[in-house]
């Protein structure tokens, strides 16, 4: 073993930072870096569910729609210029003039307040042009854009703010404004709570390595109360997240779900599960510590024996015995 303890100070370790590996050994972290195509269809999938749009109206943004008065409208349209314009997914309340636009994203886009304002005015021109509304009247748009990235959405939500002039001309600034919803500003227990499929993959989508998801799916398999839901997280973990989480988690979690299709789960297996996990993702953390202590300090002793310092400092520097010494030395003597 190249050293027993971690006694060797931040100031003795300082001495030889020049020369030191730029990057230390680390622990493989399965990282989904933001959503994928997969992910994104997924999103949209779900978005044209017209029951989870109608939970998602009231979850979000308070506002009581039911499932019944809403439909689909089509999401590509033709503006007066010709140029086709595509939303994610687009709503109608049924009998009134009231539309739900709906964007996913999961990069920051700074052209969002420019492309919101230009999805609505195109959705008002394909209002008019079937001739439900008089030439004077115009449409409700409730513009929203759901963002699942890991980066900090610093973008304006409304175009009045994107304007730049003089105060005088504060009157002809032009408020539009959409609804962000941003899975940061969600805990994990809201997103679990608030039961749907989308908050499910929102939830999902918050985390990056293949342990913490897998422990994410592990209460929302807990949390599914029907068969369709269990189903549906089977679907995900089978199609949509092969990418993301490694191959045992994701046999751990199918034997989850066939416990759960059986009526085998309880709350103390759950828990045992998850302790399991946590042992085995601190035992990690720590072998990767250990093999970075090691690779430095190995580097170490190697750039002071290229300073030719005697065998005693680099003992007392580094800690290690004669007999690792001596191994090191064949090591660079080889090398040069």
């Amino acid at each position: 073993m190249l050293i027993e303890k971690n006694d060797i100070s931040e100031e003795e370790l300082l001495l030889y930072k020049d020369i030191l590996p730029k990057n230390l050994p680390k622990i493989k972290i399965v990282s989904i870096g933001g959503v994928d195509k997969k992910h994104d269809k997924t999103f949209k999938n779900i978005l044209s569910d017209i029951k989870e749009m109608s939970k998602f109206l009231s979850q979000y943004l308070n506002l009581e729609v039911n499932e019944e008065d809403l439909e689909k409208y089509k999401n590509s349209f033709i503006t007066s210029t010709y140029k086709s314009k595509e939303s994610d997914m687009i709503y109608k309340q049924k009998d009134k003039e009231i539309y739900y636009l709906i964007e996913h994203q999961s990069t920051v886009d700074k052209e969002m307040p420019n492309r919101i304002l230009g999805y609505s005015e195109a959705l008002i021109e394909e209002i008019h042009r079937g001739n439900s509304l008089k030439k004077e009247e115009n449409p409700i748009i409730v513009p929203i854009v759901i963002y699942t990235g890991f980066q900090e959405w610093t973008v304006k939500t409304n175009f009045s703010n994107t304007q730049k002039g003089e105060a005088k001309y504060k009157k002809y600034l032009i408020s539009f404004e959409y609804e962000l919803i941003d899975i940061s500003k969600y805990n994990k227990e809201e997103l679990i709570e608030k039961d749907t499929k989308l908050s499910s993959m929102m939830l999902i989508e918050k985390f990056e390595t293949s342990e913490d998801i897998k422990n994410i799916l592990i209460d929302l398999i807990n949390k599914a109360k029907d068969q369709e839901r269990i189903k549906w997280i089977k679907d995900i973990v089978t199609y949509i997240l092969s990418n993301v989480l490694e191959k045992e988690d994701i046999s751990d979690v199918l034997k989850i779900i066939e416990k759960k299709e059986n009526n085998s789960m309880d709350d103390e297996w759950i828990e045992r599960v998850k302790r399991n996990n946590a042992k085995i993702k601190n035992d990690l953390i720590n072998q990767g510590k250990k093999e970075g202590i090691k690779e430095t300090i190995k580097a170490m002793i190697k750039s002071m024996l290229n300073y030719n310092e005697t065998d005693e400092k680099i003992i007392n520097y580094t800690k290690v015995s004669k007999k690792e010494l001596e191994k090191i030395k064949k090591e660079v003597q080889i090398q040069n």
